[in-house]
């Protein structure tokens, strides 16, 4: 087997009606599926339970009641960082179990760099007062807030 080149994570818009989002990336196990919401009056995502909130099926998380109409569903895939195979000195190396190793190292380095893609960046070679950096953190989120507010006001729509 190998692994494709993928995103380990998507974000759909909620119509209010829809309980099945379709997952877009390849998943081994459903326990492995992270689900979080945002909902237009929510400043942030709140993470959803599965069996509670969610199932997995099929290629679609599942909703037991449909997100709210404008939010945000957050469908991520989140593997255990574990190695569970185990290979015996002067043993049997059997292809199809190293090769699902390896694949599950291919997994986890996509989600991490998902992760790692959301991240805040700054110079390889700079260095940063922690306060300062802080400060230019607000400062940019200020600055996105109001341009947000901005675009929202000169469309005649709420944000």
């Amino acid at each position: 087997m190998s692994v494709n080149q993928e995103t380990p994570s998507v974000i759909r818009i909620a119509d209010g009606e829809t309980t099945g989002f379709t997952i877009g990336f390849t998943v081994n196990q459903p326990e492995y599926i992270a689900v979080s919401v945002k909902n237009p009056a929510d400043h942030g995502f709140i993470a959803r339970l599965p069996g509670t909130d969610f199932y997995v099926s099929s290629g679609f998380v599942k909703f037991i009641d449909p997100p709210v109409s404008g939010a945000r569903v957050w469908i991520e895939r989140n593997s255990p960082a574990s190695q569970e195979t185990c290979f015996a000195n002067a043993g049997r190396l059997d292809a199809e179990t190293l090769n699902a190793a390896l694949d599950h190292l291919a997994r986890l380095t996509q989600e991490d760099r998902a992760r790692l893609a959301r991240c805040v960046k700054v110079d390889p070679d700079g260095i940063y007062d922690f306060d300062e950096l802080i400060r230019l953190i607000t400062s940019a989120g200020n600055y996105a807030a109001r341009a947000s507010g901005s675009m929202a006001a000169a469309s005649g729509s709420m944000v």
